[in-house]
């Protein structure tokens, strides 16, 4: 028997049995009865050919058979004790909503899926030391990190985590605690994460990282959480470089919102990232981090999307202060909110320093893309105590600010509010002669007809 999700996900996970409602499938001539003995065995290339079956299971937990093959009958078992035979090509949605999927042949029984709370983690290939890391294959592998987040990890191949939305009675995934380790994405992508915890802090894939992630890839996220929240990372205290990481999706919350990071602290530094994101908030809400302080630094990446929050909203970065440093980052999108708005950084202060830096606009816009009521700039809502904008541009066609109605506030020493030019002026090789403090030999690429891009989004 094959067992996969309507879209193409495989559910061919071997783990423990669970207290739930129990789907048999079975070969049988009269009626239907449980076998004593339990099997459970993982087929290498993760397909189970038992009765030449086929059942769907949808990202819902709903049931469809598509080919009853060999078996006679194919039932569903509930905990209440009620059974229910499913016929071809019928949709049936298990009263439970923790399930197992069990199939019988000659007296084996082969586990395929389980949801239950207890049993959604997972072993792995692996010891978990740095020349010898646990590989993650699955959503259930990647729940398991918790169970042990000082070691180091490796992502083994794409994971669709769809299913998450049903777990934890639809909190879903549950956020990894203080990990400490390493984690190696390998570039494959997660996608379909589901985080629902709106009541809890340090929200994220993980909540507060004092280690290393790298490489990671996640699409179609839907992260909700209270304050401090991210795409990946709830809050990093890391000390050590995180680096080529890109989200695609939704993150919400309170305070402290980011597209991969709510709260960026303490020398933590995110270089080579990038987020095409739907961020909402109410304070501190940014396309890449909400909050960035204490010599945190954000270099060489940039965000496309949405971000809609009400104070200290901005594109990349919501706040920015305590000598925190923004350098070669650009945004491209939409900001709405109502106090201290900006295209970059809603606001900028304590030495924060933003240097070559850029606010473009989406090609097809109409109308500003920059919104808000108090405070607003093309690149910096408000810059007060002395922050620094140096060598940094917004387009004022596109984002509908002009230099004239352009807020940010006071400047810091030796520091400007940036300088605001005409669409043509900041793409192609107009670029290059307008945006001169740019490197564009080693950092930025002129790009025909568009704005410049940085040479290290060729390895996002």
């Amino acid at each position: 028997m094959y067992i996969k999700s309507l879209n193409n996900k495989d559910y061919s996970s071997a783990v423990s049995p669970v207290i739930g409602a129990v789907l048999l499938i079975g070969l049988t001539i009269g009626l239907f009865s449980f076998v004593s003995v339990m099997m459970f065995e993982q087929i290498n290339d993760g397909r189970y050919d038992i009765t030449n079956s086929n059942v769907e299971i949808t990202d819902y937990g709903e049931i469809r058979v598509t080919d009853k093959g060999d078996a006679d009958n194919i039932m569903v078992h509930e905990s209440s004790g009620d059974t229910y035979e499913l016929s071809m090509g019928e949709i049936y949605k298990p009263q439970d909503s923790d399930f197992s999927i069990v199939s019988i042949s000659d007296n084996e029984e082969h586990l395929i899926r389980n949801q239950n709370d207890e049993t959604r983690t997972e072993e792995m290939s692996g010891s978990g030391t740095e020349y010898d890391p646990f590989i993650i294959m699955n959503e259930f592998q990647l729940q398991s990190i918790n169970e042990n987040p000082d070691a180091y990890y490796e992502i083994g191949q794409d994971i669709d985590a769809s299913i998450t939305d049903d777990w934890d009675d639809g909190n879903g995934f549950e956020p990894i605690e203080n990990f400490d380790g390493e984690l190696d994405g390998n570039n494959y992508t997660i996608s379909n994460l589901y985080i629902d915890r709106e009541d809890e802090d340090t929200v994220g894939l993980i909540r507060t990282l004092g280690g290393v992630i790298k490489d990671v890839r996640a699409t179609n996220i839907n992260i909700n959480g209270n304050n401090l929240v991210g795409g990946l990372i709830g809050e990093n205290d890391s000390r050590l470089e995180i680096n080529n990481l890109f989200v695609e999706g939704t993150v919400s919350g309170e305070e402290k919102v980011g597209g991969i990071v709510g709260r960026n602290n303490n020398h933590a530094s995110i270089t080579t990232s990038e987020s095409n994101i739907n961020v909402l908030g109410t304070k501190d809400v940014g396309g890449l981090v909400g909050y960035n302080k204490n010599q945190a630094e954000i270099e060489n990446s940039f965000v496309t999307g949405i971000v809609d929050g009400d104070i200290n909203v901005g594109g990349l970065l919501g706040h920015n202060r305590q000598t925190a440093d923004v350098e070669n980052t650009y945004f491209v999108g939409s900001v709405t909110g109502i106090e201290n708005v900006g295209g970059l950084v809603g606001w900028n202060r304590n030495n924060a320093v933003i240097k070559q830096s850029f606010v473009g606009g989406p090609e097809n816009h109409s109308g500003s893309t920059i919104n808000g009521q108090t405070n607003v700039g093309g690149l910096v809502g408000e810059n007060d105590n002395q922050g620094d904008i140096l060598n940094s541009y917004w387009d004022i066609n596109k984002t509908g600010i002009t230099e004239e109605n352009n807020s940010g506030g006071p400047p810091g020493q030796n520091s400007g509010i940036g300088n605001g030019l005409e669409t043509e002026e900041m793409q192609g090789n107009n670029a290059k002669e307008n945006m001169s403090d740019f490197d564009f030999q080693n950092v930025w690429l002129i790009i025909e007809d568009n704005y410049p891009e940085l040479r290290d989004e060729l390895f996002l």
